[in-house]
């Protein structure tokens, strides 16, 4: 399982927004989100989010490999958080228990 928190900035201070939780062994996500719309702008961004490129490795000369995480996988997970959640001015936090 992998758990986050998010943060949003408001009037130059940080609000908790909730957690994102991904079962990866069932492959599903569950938002601990109180706020309805702020619940349904995350959700929508995690839902629109297809398969991903997450990274692009070459040793030596050899051709470039491009590595693919499908959807509801830790890697895709951490790559909407990072790569899509953090631009749209969401704080992530791997660490936050409560």
């Amino acid at each position: 399982m992998e758990r986050v928190k998010l943060w949003r900035e408001e009037s130059r201070e940080f609000v908790g927004v909730g957690f994102v939780e991904l079962h990866d062994e069932d492959r599903r996500l569950i938002f601990h989100i109180d706020d309805e719309d702020e619940r349904n702008r995350v959700a929508r961004v995690f839902k629109e989010t297809g398969e991903v490129s997450w990274a692009w490795t070459r040793h030596g000369e050899g051709e470039s490999q491009e590595h693919r995480a499908d959807p509801l996988t830790r890697q895709w997970f951490h790559f909407v958080v990072f790569n899509i959640l953090y631009p749209l001015g969401y704080q992530p936090d791997f660490q936050a228990r409560e």
